[in-house]
This record gives C-alpha cells, structure tokens and sequence, in this order.
C-alpha cells in the first residue's frame, strides 16, 4: 500500500471515528431519557456496543505510518505522540459508550454518570481535526509528488519519443483517475453518514419535544434516501389504515383497506419491512394507490421502502417511502438500519399519544363502571346543545335511577351493589349508538345524552335501557327534549323533574318531560 492509499484509508477512519461518536452521543441520550419506550432499550444498548466496538476498530486503525510528515523540525517521534494521544482519546470514547450498553448503566440524560462523554467530545474533535491537517499537507506532498512525476515523465517523452510517452502518461492518467475515485467515494461515504445521524437527531429531538413527531419522521426517512413521499399509515379501528403524516403530497386522511391487496397492508398484518425496487410491475401494489400516490406528490414514482412500526409487539403503523428515481438494492439496505431507527421514534409518538388519550379517558370516566363521569358530562351536554341549535337537529336526553338500589345493597353487600352497577352499564352500552354518551351522574343515577334523537325515539330508547337491567331489578326514567332556546341546564332539570315525576308515580316506568311554555 503507498502512501496515497494509506492517507486515504486513514481519512476513511477519521470520518467513521466522527460519525460513531456522534451516534454514540444521540444513543445515550435517548437511552438514558425516561421517556424512551423501554422496549427499545436492548436494542439501543446493543447498537451503542456495537459502535463502541467499531470505535475499538477505529482505534487500532490509526498508524504512525499513515501520516508522514516531511517538514523541517518534525520528528517521527513528534507524530508518533500525536497519534497515539489520537488512539488514546477514541479508546477512552468507546470505553464510556461500553460502559453505556452495560444493562446496569445509570443514565442520565445525554451523559454517563459514571464519566460524562461531554468532555471527551471536543478533544476527540480537536485531535482528529490535528490529524486531518497532517493528512492534508502529507496529500498536497503526495500530489507535488506526482507533479514531479509527470514533469519528468514528460522530460523522458520528450526524449525517447512518442511511443515510449505514452507508456509513461498512460499508467499516470490512470493513477490520478483512481485517486479522484477514491476521493468521491469517500465524500460519498462521509456524506451518507452525516445525513444518517442528522436524521436520528432531528427525529429524537420532535419526539422528546412533543412537537409533530409523525411529519418529523417521514422527513427525515424521506430526506434520507432522496425520496419523492414520506408517508404514515395508522390503523383506525375500523379495518382501514389512514394516512396521518405525509410530506410532499397533500393525502392526509387518505385511506387504504386493510383487507385489500396492497403491500402497505401486507407489512402491517406481518410486522416485516418490504423493498420494492419497480413498483409498477410488482403484482402486490394497487395500481390506483400507486397513481393517485404519483398525481399527488408530482412524480412518477419507480420504487418503495415500507417499514412497520411496532408498539408493544404489536405492528401499529406503517412507514411508507416512494422513490421517483434510479436506486438499487444495495444502497436501500445500506439505508433499512437507519429507517428502523426511524420507524422506532414514530413508535415512541404514538406510545406517547395513547398514553396521553388513556390519560384523557381516566379522568372523564367513571372508575367503577367505565362510564363518563360528571366531570365529561358538564363538558358534552353544553356541546350538544350547542350543536342542536347551530344545525336545528334535535337532541334529548335520558335520566335514569335503579330502583330500590340501598335496599338491594343492605340485602346482598357493597360488592353486589357493585357488580349490578357494572353490567347495567355494560347491557346499555350495547343499545346505545357510538355517538351516544352515557354517564353516571350519581350513585345508581345515570344520565344518557342522545343527538338527533327526538322526544318518540328517546322514550323508546328509554324503555328499552328500562328492560336490560340485570338480577331482575328495575329503574325510573325521566326523557326530555331541548326546546326552543333553553339552555343546557334547563334540558337537565326538565328530564330530572320527569325522573322525580316516575320515582312518584310507583317505579319500573318512563315519564316524558313536559314542554316548555312559550313567553309570550
């Protein structure tokens, strides 16, 4: 190996040594940030290990013999010193990342706390930014080198002739090229790697700010490997998958059936990622998907990249990416890493918004019985009313009280009383529509709020929750519908008043609420 090739491959280790630091840092950030999912932690420590061991590579990799340096006044011994101070520095970075991946590290954010990686990083900085300079003079020597060459290549041309030049030139000519290719493959590599850790940054750093994580990701995934559409595909319950994030076309809420046969729908169902290099001839991509996907993002799109997300075991969503351009197999799977990184901090977002929607759900329900509670009540019957007057369709409301219910109590136990509470609730729900809210305003008293439901279907749907209640226990009902321009309150005190009206009248009955005298 000569001395070109020894600077280039030593500007190759230079690179990496950078490039794994600056991963190592974003790993130990996010393992040791509490709202990581711990599901991913193994993983992550075991990619912090692995990087630290390259960086062991790295390490033994810097040789005095790569960088030599021919100017008066440095000894041979100076830059021995210099690059074993290099070596000692990469060595003691990749022993802290070891350190890291350890099961038992303690972690706090961005740093280790048994040796903080925040004060080696500038002087690793420092030392191979030393070293680059050295590689760069050594270069500009190596190229004078080959100056010197060629001027006297061409002194022999000039002397033996044409013939004997060209044999001179051409291996020269063919040097130079190879050196040129070396020096783009490498920014090449260098390039790949800056925009690998540069979209893990930007990722982690949406999701532990809260900002909009799911665009944040399929940017990133889409800036990375030069793709035309960045998509995320999210179960919606309802046996479709609809588009909640998308850059450069304008298709969120699009959707797609989950029974169909499209290869979104496949990676979500096996949980495996999918690479398609000529989407228009695979037979699993829905020719429709595939053009209104082109039309809305302006580019006739050639390949794809699918990457599912995974919350708790579970394939939540898919990471869909369309290419609309040359690109081949290898550079994809080169890439796959990185998009599942990137598939992993969609899944911490959406960790993070079911937590958040569980949240929501706790302290508007009813511990015991799951039903809103009074707190979610206030809240909907405003709406609803608000909503009646705004569209002019009508809405009613129910209040309900089992009968007798201290009696059966006192008779069978806090705990029966309980479990009858449960399964009235349970049997209503199954007769009341999704858009329907049914709450327990008190005790065995509950109130169910039913938009578009006028006065006649109310009562029916009365006596129809009247007819489910288990045990062979019975309840009272009182139904009003909004009239005029009452407000929220006087709806409730109406139907309260009929309720009162049914207790009164001997139980085990629906009373309709009177309405409302006119002013005149």
């Amino acid at each position: 190996m000569d001395t070109q090739e020894r600077l280039l491959e030593q500007q190759s280790v230079l690179t990496a040594v950078v490039a794994d630091a600056g991963r190592v840092e974003a790993l130990v950030a996010q393992v040791g940030d509490t709202r990581t999912n711990p599901a991913h932690t193994q993983a992550l420590r075991e990619e912090l290990r692995r990087t630290a061991e390259l960086m062991d590579e790295s390490a033994r990799a810097v040789t005095v013999d790569a960088v030599q340096d021919d100017r008066p006044g440095t000894a041979a011994g100076e830059r021995g010193r210099r690059l074993e101070s290099l070596r000692a520095v990469i060595l003691r970075f990749s022993h802290q990342a070891g350190l890291a991946a350890a099961p038992d590290a303690d972690l706090a954010q961005g740093q280790l706390r048994r040796g903080s990686l925040d004060g080696l990083y500038p002087g690793l900085r420092e030392q191979v930014d030393t070293a680059r300079s050295t590689i760069h003079l050594g270069a500009q020597r190596e190229r004078r080198a080959w100056h010197r060459t060629v001027v006297a290549g061409l002194v022999a041309v000039a002397a033996a002739g044409a013939g004997l030049g060209w044999l001179v030139l051409g291996p020269v000519r063919r040097r130079l090229a190879e050196q040129r290719r070396d020096a783009e493959q490498l920014a090449e590599v260098r390039q790949r790697e800056l925009a690998r850790t540069t979209a893990i940054a930007r990722a982690t750093s949406a999701v532990l700010r809260h900002d909009d994580a799911r665009s944040t990701v399929c940017e990133a995934a889409t800036q990375l490997i030069d793709g035309a559409l960045g998509t995320l595909w999210e179960d919606d319950g309802h046996g479709d998958l609809i588009c909640t994030a998308a850059v450069h076309a304008d298709i969120f809420g699009m959707r797609l059936p989950l029974s169909g046969q499209s290869i979104t729908s496949t990676v979500f169902h096996t949980a495996r990622p999918r690479t398609c290099l000529a989407v228009a001839e695979d037979p699993d991509v829905d020719t429709d998907s595939l053009l209104s996907l082109s039309r809305a993002c302006g580019q006739d799109l050639t390949a794809g990249v699918w990457v599912p997300v995974v919350v708790a075991g579970r394939c939540r969503a898919v990471l869909a990416l369309g290419i609309a351009g040359p690109t081949d197999a290898d550079t994809l799977a080169q890439q796959r890493p990185t998009l599942e990184i990137l598939a992993s901090e969609a899944a911490v977002a959406l960790e993070r918004q079911d937590l958040m929607r569980q949240l929501a759900a706790d302290a508007e329900s009813d511990p015991l019985t799951g039903a809103a509670n009074r707190r979610a009540w206030d809240v909907v019957l405003p709406r609803a009313v608000y909503t009646s007057r705004a569209t002019g369709a009508p809405v009613s409301m129910i209040m309900l009280d089992i009968d007798h219910f201290t009696i059966y109590n006192d008779a069978h136990g806090h705990p029966a009383g309980d479990t009858l509470l449960r399964r009235t609730v349970g049997a209503w729900r199954q007769v009341l529509r999704p858009g329907d809210t049914l709450a327990r305003y008190g005790g065995e008293e509950f109130a169910v709020l039913l938009p578009g439901h006028d006065l006649d279907k109310a009562t029916r749907t009365a006596d129809a929750l009247r007819q489910l209640l288990p045990a062979g226990q019975t309840c009272s009902a009182g139904v009003a519908q909004l009239a005029g321009a009452e407000d929220a309150t006087a709806l409730l005190t109406r139907a309260d008043q009929a309720l009162y009206r049914a207790k009164q009248d001997g139980r085990n009955r629906t009373v309709t609420a009177e309405q409302p005298q006119r002013r005149r």
